[in-house]
């Protein structure tokens, strides 16, 4: 049997395994969060499905004329891809995935001041462009509606961006298909689609955080990999490690494709037959060397640490482990649901289909070895479920490999497995978007998951809440909100301990308190709660710990500095408290709560002017504010305006007769007043 049959057959009973997986792998498999997406769907939309893939394979094979007609000119070309980028935006209005990443929104609708995390810098600062763009046509606004301006423009500015990424990818495409199809047209249209429409197709419709970057980075890296080996210029290679750089610089991740790009670079100068070991050689120590600087990077940061898996897991997964059970298997599920011709690239490998010598093959390997390692060093933050799509951009090269080898092999036989190949990058998609592209679909589906993995539960509450919030559907988001006390034990208990210190009963809390930090080490709010009764308590030493983590954690939350200045200021640290709720009002510009702990703490350094300043910003942001005016009062009373400091302290007294201070208040009048009355008998 020839090694073009032995393919074919293969193609074909992978098919058939994946069609028998998304119909009876809810059955087969215990951990299935992967197969119940599909048995959640209608039996019609499964018909429809087997149908389409069908109909696509007769189609692509047998009326191969028909859609070649849609690359035969320039002017099909244009109207194929404008069709294509309608689809494409079309689809985004119902997903899902349209309302995640709700960090990333809050980071640039609360952040104006641009605090950027390092590994993400290029994409936050074209994204903060956008966002400050689309808040400038939104004009000027009441305070009532600003937050949720602001929320609105995130959520856009990060849709523009994923959109324009998406643009770059479609584009990338096309150009690298013209550099591998200039004399083969008839499979133009297959290798196009199989570059494009890879397992990177989910992020397409809808998701809006940095991984669009990566497939549009990838093709592009893929491309100018394919020039260097046509045609060896200096100039070509020097943009190849400038895309590169530009790559590691909008999102650090991308630098998963810096050993394909060194194998591209470094094999250029090794062009004999018996160098060719050198290049690979050479690449696997920088495949070494990234690792061992990743585990050292992350063994040192908390926050990054959050993100990379270790040997034996972590709370709130100890039992999720690199090389545990549970986590191998969502590793074979994802490589076998998203894109299961990661079988065929590893048949062809073992039936030396792929000449190893070939410097592009050789760089496309290195690329796809580099890409499966990162999906299985990834931690899932939230669920398997929703990191889903994230993950996919990393199976990029597996589609580039299959692509450029349907090109370029000499085969009888190519254009039918290209054409094959090309149904089923297509087809497998489409039994995927339901769940992703439309939220009511996806419901069920994660609904199911979480109830069997709890720990899980609250933050994918969190993601649907956010979701229906940013298509105002708010009754949806209540709706999510309300099941946060009975789907997640740890939000229960975090709510009984906020009870517990509000009765008093601040033992009580502290038992439990310390349980769910550990079951939740990146969840802030338990943290702070601790820091705030250990502040209470006087036990300063203590609630720096708590406190320096949530700053670590989510450094662009105004609480967490406000957090700081309590306990600096308590602490008589007033130098440093100043600092720490500058910061906070950097974050949370116009906040009247802020602004009155900073007009108290310049009154504590001997700042008369600027408190008194900020005493009427506050009064002009918020006239039922009362404290101002016993700061004016304050103010005025040390400057030996004692009718002055009299009328304040009684505007404030009539309007905060219950608060704390309303007694030393009370007591300071009476004294003016005594005073008064001795100088003025």
């Amino acid at each position: 049997m020839s090694i073009d049959k032995r393919i074919l057959q293969s193609i074909i009973a992978v098919a058939t395994l994946y069609i028998l997986s998304r119909f009876f792998g809810s059955y087969w498999f215990d951990n299935n969060w992967t197969f119940t997406q599909f048995s959640h769907l209608s039996i019609w939309y499964k018909l429809i499905w087997v149908l389409l893939g069908g109909g696509l394979t007769y189609l692509f094979i047998k009326r191969s004329s028909i859609v070649e007609q849609a690359t035969s000119s320039k002017r099909a070309l244009l109207i194929s891809l404008g069709g294509l980028a309608l689809l494409l935006l079309l689809f985004r209005f119902d997903s899902f995935l349209f309302g995640g990443t709700n960090l990333l929104v809050n980071r640039i609708a609360i952040v104006e001041t641009g605090l950027i995390r390092w590994y993400d810098s290029g994409s936050m600062l074209l994204v903060g462009l956008f966002y400050n763009l689309l808040l400038a046509i939104g004009g000027v606004v009441s305070d009532s509606t600003l937050y949720r301006l602001k929320l609105a423009a995130g959520v856009n500015s990060l849709t523009i961006f994923s959109f324009l990424a998406t643009a770059a990818s479609l584009w990338g495409a096309v150009r690298l298909t013209h550099l591998l199809c200039r004399e083969q047209k008839k499979i133009r249209w297959a290798v196009f689609t199989l570059l494009f429409v890879g397992p990177q197709s989910l992020l397409y419709f809808g998701y809006i955080g940095m991984e669009p970057v990566v497939i549009s980075f990838t093709i592009w890296i893929a491309y100018f990999i394919v020039r260097l080996e046509q045609e060896f210029k200096w100039s070509t290679l020097a943009v190849l490690w400038l895309l590169m750089l530009c790559a590691i610089l909008f999102w650090f991740p991308n630098i998963y494709l810096l050993p394909a790009v060194f194998f591209a670079a470094t094999s250029s100068f090794f062009r004999a037959r018996n160098q060719f070991l050198f290049p690979y050689a050479a690449t696997v120590l920088v495949f070494i060397v990234l690792l061992i600087m990743l585990y050292s990077a992350v063994s040192r940061d908390f926050w990054d640490a959050q993100f990379i898996l270790g040997l034996k897991g972590r709370m709130p997964h100890s039992d999720y482990g690199l090389f545990s059970a549970r986590h191998i298997g969502d590793m074979l599920q994802a490589l076998w649901v998203l894109f299961p011709q990661v079988i065929i690239v590893g048949l062809l490998i073992w039936n030396k289909t792929i000449n190893l010598q070939n410097r592009v093959s050789g760089a496309l390997i290195c690329a796809t070895i580099s890409g499966t390692t990162l999906i299985f060093l990834i931690n899932p933050i939230n669920s398997i479920p929703l990191d889903f799509p994230g993950l996919s951009a990393y199976l990029t090269p597996y589609a580039v490999l299959i692509a450029y080898l349907m090109a370029t092999s000499k085969s009888e036989s190519k254009y039918s497995l290209s054409k094959i190949m090309a149904a089923f990058a297509v087809s497998i998609p489409i039994g995927l978007l339901p769940s992703y592209v439309s939220i009511d679909n996806s419901q069920a589906h994660v609904d199911q998951y979480t109830r069997e993995h709890e720990l899980f539960s609250m933050p994918t509450i969190h993601a649907y809440r956010d979701a229906y919030f940013y298509k105002k559907d708010f009754d949806k988001a209540n709706e999510w909100e309300w099941q946060l006390p009975t789907r997640s034990d740890a939000y229960l208990n975090f709510r009984g301990c906020q009870e517990l210190v509000t009765g008093g009963k601040v033992s009580d809390a502290l038992s439990v308190l310390p349980r769910i930090i550990l079951q939740h080490p990146y969840w802030t709010d338990p943290r702070t709660l601790l820091a705030d009764i250990h502040i209470t308590a006087g036990r300063y030493n203590l609630a720096r710990p708590q406190i320096d983590t949530c700053i670590l954690a989510n450094p662009y939350n105004p609480v967490h500095y406000q957090l700081l200045y309590r306990c600096l200021r308590d602490s008589r640290d007033y130098h440093n408290a100043l600092t720490a709720i500058f910061k906070a009002n950097e974050l949370s510009p116009d906040n009247p709560d802020l602004l009155v702990d900073l007009m108290v703490i310049n009154q504590f350094t001997g700042n008369l002017l600027v408190a008194d300043s900020l005493a009427t910003r506050i009064l002009d942001l918020d006239s039922t504010q009362a404290f101002p005016y016993a700061m004016r009062g304050f103010i005025a009373e040390s400057r030996g305006e004692d009718s002055l400091a009299m009328k304040n302290y009684e505007r404030f007294i009539r309007m905060a007769p219950e608060d704390p201070e309303s007694m030393k208040i009370r007591k300071r009048l009476n004294a003016l007043v005594v005073r008064s009355r001795a100088q003025n008998p």
